[in-house]
């Protein structure tokens, strides 16, 4: 019910091609980071788990584009931080594929790994990183 009034917005201020448009733009969006996904899980040995990721090797992976996400192409100014949201995700969803069997609490320590990475990431792309360097971000 919500959705449908929005739609007859959308179609009363934009002519019909625009909003073809925009949601073809969408779904190729959401295409190659499936895409992206997909090429880096089989890239991946996923039979392996039961280990913890490190820490500040996977903020470094994350900072130099490990894997390929479509944020890589976007020239944007947000497009850095926007890649390493994507690649975050696409690594969280591979820990947790890979460690299955392995208990809620050890996929919870890894995924707070993931979330820490992403922030220690970003904090040194941005140059925010303060006098006490990124340990201040770990604890």
């Amino acid at each position: 019910m919500v959705f449908l009034p929005y739609v007859r917005v959308a179609v009363n201020l934009f002519p019909p091609s625009r909003i073809a448009l925009r949601i073809s733009c969408v779904v190729s969006k959401a295409d190659r980071f499936i895409k992206a996904y997909r090429d880096f899980r089989e890239s991946v040995d996923l039979s392996k788990g039961g280990i913890l990721p490190d820490l500040d090797n996977l903020a470094w992976y994350v900072l130099m584009g490990v894997p390929h996400v479509p944020a890589d192409d976007d020239s944007s100014d947000t497009a850095p931080m926007e890649a390493i949201d994507q690649r975050i995700i696409i690594l969280k969803a591979l820990f947790v594929e890979a460690n299955s069997d392995e208990s809620d609490d050890f996929l919870d320590q890894g995924l707070r790994r993931y979330d820490l990475a992403a922030k220690m990431a970003k904090a040194m792309l941005d140059g925010t990183v303060n006098k006490d360097g990124i340990e201040s971000i770990k604890s």
